[in-house]
């Protein structure tokens, strides 16, 4: 129940990724990725896996490990310390971020569950998702995967097309249509970005 319920309202958290949990024999599948069916990139993917796997074991009281971790991105060098945290080796260059979860593991129940709580908590969160528009535009999703892929190099025109599920040209001719062009879309990005930074006291002009 818990897991489905992320599922749902992922769009809360972000509405250029999208959240889903699939019965594959028994054991389930939580996969993550940007709308068009790309995949995030290693750092945020990583951070997911992780917190996927530490709130499961908070909610459970369990140690569980997933019977299988899944990420885009290359292999690193030294895969000790994935393997020292989920239990696993992960599969690496899959092109999605996924945890294959034991079907024992779903089955568990959260002994501090509040079900009064969660009804009103359902009814809160589904009054949001319903005034919250669905990202349609290609704008919109190019924002996103700056968003998403923020800190892994240079954002490149051709990678938020991969990301996206398209070749380059379509990209830049479907924002053309939208009244803007990727390098808009990544200076405006940039420039939130760095005020961002510089109203924090955390970070030097330089």
């Amino acid at each position: 129940g818990a897991l489905y319920r992320v599922c749902r309202y992922q769009r809360l958290i972000n509405e250029g990724t999208e959240l889903t949990l699939e019965d594959d024999g028994g054991d389930g599948v939580l996969r993550h990725g940007l709308l068009g069916g790309g995949a995030v990139s290693r750092q945020p993917a990583e951070f997911l896996a992780v917190t996927w796997l530490r709130l499961g074991r908070m909610v459970t009281g369990t140690a569980w490990s997933p019977v299988q971790v899944f990420f885009a991105h290359d292999r690193p060098a030294d895969t000790r310390p994935h393997e020292e945290i989920f239990g696993v080796r992960p599969n690496f260059g899959s092109g999605l971020t996924a945890m294959r979860i034991p079907a024992a593991t779903l089955a568990l129940t959260n002994p501090r569950a509040d079900a009064t709580l969660a009804a009103l908590l359902d009814r809160y969160t589904s009054t949001l998702l319903d005034k919250r528009p669905t990202l349609t535009t290609v704008s919109g999703r190019v924002r996103s995967w700056l968003v998403e892929s923020h800190g892994s190099g240079v954002p490149l025109a051709r990678d938020a097309a991969r990301a996206l599920a398209m070749s380059e040209r379509t990209l830049h001719r479907r924002l053309a249509d939208e009244q803007t062009t990727f390098r808009e879309l990544l200076d405006r990005f940039r420039h939130e970005k760095a005020v961002e930074l510089l109203t924090t006291r955390r970070h030097g002009i330089a």
